[in-house]
């Protein structure tokens, strides 16, 4: 039996098994061994470990997932060829963000242009800062540990390919399965590399090449899927550093906890002096305000014009007020509306839930 315990330990399943027990330790929920449809040969995939922890935040679910790689080389060590990174490279993209949501506030405060900034700026000054902005990693090599004989880059580009593919793989589910249920989510995508073998870089400058022995090393890699060119940041680290590495993944989930909590939170403050932010839910308030309109239309007979209707902002006696507007509110009408307590408990409810806002509204037929 003992020859088989020997074989087995030349592959990479004990590589994968002790960084498996390394997340669980660290309280991590693991998928071994799921399996991708690869995008461009349509065939079946593995992916060694997708890790993630979650955490319940208002009304969404946040994950913080990491997609990893585990090789193994006795043989060889890893190289990585790096030169002066130019910070004014208008082709790279130093700031890859991956994530997906189904909530609308969340989408919101993704698209706007100065998230990648303001994301960086929070979580890298908290952690290390993954960005490598003093070198860039140019090309790859395996190289032989005996005789430092170039090989080639193929094990190191598969580790690359799977994981970018994998994570394309788990956006595009997420997009078929989660993206219009009730429940909420927001999920961060991480890509590492294990690697059991040696690491050095390989530094050009000028006319000279320094060899230095390194610990880890993050990769930004651009890859097309679907057609469109995508930025994604691949974090390399050894086997015998991933333990020390995590703790800083904890810490990230940590982060992005507390980061989404505070911009979830900034996103209702003000909200009135925000057209933008009000467009977020302007759709599904008004329709919801005028499904209730509508069957007070039909129970009592009145609003008998009634098509369509505007939730509107103004300013009365100093105070952002809501105006519930529409063209075709006579005035015997608002006088009613006003006076009817169901009805502006109903509206209220609805303000509420998707505004937070509590203050008064008036129901209008001019929009000034």
């Amino acid at each position: 039996m003992q020859k088989y315990i020997e074989k087995i330990k030349s592959t990479g399943f004990v590589l994968e098994f002790e960084i498996s027990e390394i997340l669980r330790k660290s309280d991590w929920k693991i998928i071994n061994s799921k399996y991708y449809i690869d995008d461009i040969q349509g065939s079946v995939r593995e992916i060694d470990i997708v890790a993630y922890k979650v955490d319940r935040v208002a009304d969404f679910w946040l994950f913080t997932t990491l997609i990893i790689s585990c090789k193994k080389d006795e043989k060889n060590i890893w190289a990585f060829l790096s030169k002066n990174s130019d910070k004014n490279d208008v082709n790279i993209e130093r700031k890859p963000v991956h994530i997906w949501s189904n909530h609308k506030v969340l989408d919101y405060i993704i698209s706007q242009d100065n998230f990648k900034d303001d994301y960086y700026k929070y979580i890298f000054t908290k952690v290390d800062d993954w960005t490598n902005s003093e070198y860039h990693t140019f090309a790859f090599q395996i190289m032989s540990k005996s005789n430092g004989t170039a090989q080639n880059d193929k094990p190191i580009f598969e580790s690359i390919t799977s994981l970018v593919k994998a994570q394309a793989y788990d956006i595009q589910r997420l997009n078929g399965e989660r993206k219009s249920g009730d429940k909420k989510y927001i999920y961060q995508f991480n890509l590492i590399s294990v690697t059991e073998s040696d690491f050095i870089r390989l530094h050009f400058e000028d006319n000279n090449i320094t060899a230095t022995q390194i610990e880890q090393e993050n990769h930004i890699f651009r890859y097309i899927i679907d057609k469109k060119q995508v930025f994604a940041r691949v974090h390399f680290v050894k086997s015998s550093s991933f333990e020390e590495l995590l703790k800083q993944y904890n810490l990230l989930h940590i982060l992005n906890y507390t980061y989404y909590k505070e911009k979830y939170n900034d996103f209702y403050k003000d909200l009135l002096t925000d057209n933008a932010r009000i467009d977020v839910f302007r759709k599904d308030a008004e329709g919801d305000i005028l499904k209730i309109l509508k069957s007070y239309k039909y129970k009592y007979g009145f609003l008998k014009n009634l098509e369509d209707i505007s939730l509107i902002t103004n300013i009365i006696q100093g105070l952002k007020v809501l105006e519930v507007y529409s063209a075709s509110f006579s005035e015997e009408e608002i006088i009613c509306l006003a006076r009817n307590e169901n009805l502006n408990k109903s509206i209220k409810q609805i303000l509420v839930k998707y505004y937070r806002y509590t203050g008064d509204f008036t129901f209008v037929n001019l929009p000034f």
